[in-house]
């Protein structure tokens, strides 16, 4: 999720739309060395804003700036290709019951209650960490319980970091997909959408018309983070992503904007990263959020927000992929946006939800600017 205008009350460390540009622009041009491929066009576009996230209308552009296949494979964190999965009601999934049933504790299960951790440093960190998202609210308790950190995905650089519980490292392993090859479909070359500057800094345009229940893409995520991320954990959690991560899906995720204040330094931008991009998925085949984890992607958290959205946000268990799907016709040129909060709620509750979890005011075509 791009970063919008800053609140008055808003961090002195927050790094500015301009900067952040600057390390897309740098973790682009990385990715391009790896293929040779010269960096993608962005399309010029007008806009209207009033402070913080606003209505966005682009200019008609030239079919050469729109054409499909303004991402490359050197762009993508993850493989690309076509047709990877069966994604029918009635494709056939299995969780692999020997594992399920054979659990052992993991020996890399983390249990910060046993870390030499003074309750000065965790109610320091407390005090300034007093972030939510929709997907992961603070744990009540500092301490925490033992969690897992584990790679979902086959060892090619390519897989998803998971931090979770020893019970859903268990059935992650258990899952068809737990060493299989991640993938984004379609092929990118046919993904309808490119990244570009918006009023609030990067955002998702539609490359040609998307018709009305198309799914525009389908991607892994590159981190999933437990919902009850404790104070002792998070303290931690920028040199945790170094270790987690491999260095592609990492630059990946470093490349996210991050609307949280930092510590001097920089510290602690990876985890304002996580709260800020995080999307509610569940990881059980029962699509039940009691118990939701939050989850980063790559191409979906870049899509800015919007009360009267133009596409929603869809996550597959089975295949292990979030997804966007049309509301209705996007023209070619246009943004693509999701929306945040509950879209029912009343305007002073969708802002008040707005500025407290992503600290900017909504002045969407739904809001107004006043």
């Amino acid at each position: 999720m791009s970063n919008s205008k800053q609140s008055e009350t808003g961090a002195q460390n927050q790094m500015s739309p301009a900067a952040m540009a600057a390390l897309e622009k740098a973790f682009m041009a990385m990715l391009s060395s790896l293929d040779g491929s010269p960096a993608p066009p962005q399309a010029a576009t007008t806009s209207t804003s009033s402070g913080g996230k606003s209505a966005t209308t682009s200019k008609t552009q030239t079919t050469s700036k729109l054409e499909v296949g303004l991402l490359r494979a050197s762009d993508i964190a993850f493989p690309s290709g076509n047709n990877y999965y069966d994604h029918s009601p009635n494709a056939p999934f299995k969780l692999d019951e020997e594992e399920l049933q054979g659990y052992t504790p993991p020996a890399a299960v983390v249990d910060w209650r046993n870390r030499p951790l003074s309750d000065a440093d965790v109610d320091a960190f407390t005090r300034r960490s007093k972030m939510q998202s929709k997907a992961m609210p603070p744990s009540n308790d500092p301490r925490g319980t033992p969690f897992c950190i584990m790679s979902f995905g086959a060892d090619n650089g390519s897989s998803t970091a998971v931090f979770c519980d020893p019970p859903t490292r268990q059935l992650l392993r258990a899952h068809p997909l737990h060493l299989a090859p991640l993938h984004v479909e379609p092929h990118h070359s046919a993904i309808p959408i490119y990244v570009a500057a918006s009023p609030t800094g990067l955002g998702l345009f539609a490359a040609r018309r998307i018709e009305a229940g198309e799914c525009i893409f389908r991607e892994p995520p590159l981190l999933v983070v437990t919902q009850g991320l404790s104070s002792g954990v998070a303290m931690q959690f920028d040199d945790l992503i170094e270790k987690a991560m491999p260095p592609r899906i990492r630059a990946a995720f470093d490349a996210l904007t991050n609307c949280w204040p930092t510590e001097p330094g920089g510290r602690g931008a990876r985890l304002g990263k996580m709260r800020t991009n995080a999307m509610g998925v569940f990881l059980s085949t029962t699509r039940s959020m009691e118990n939701p984890f939050g989850a980063c992607f790559q191409l979906i958290s870049r899509a800015n927000h919007s009360c009267a959205p133009n596409v929603n946000f869809d996550w597959e268990f089975t295949t292990f992929q979030g997804s966007l799907v049309a509301k209705k016709q996007i023209e070619a040129g246009e943004e693509i946006l999701l929306c945040y909060v509950d879209p029912k709620a009343s305007k002073r509750a969708r802002r008040e939800e707005i500025l407290r979890k992503y600290r900017f005011k909504c002045t969407c075509k739904k809001c107004g600017p006043n």
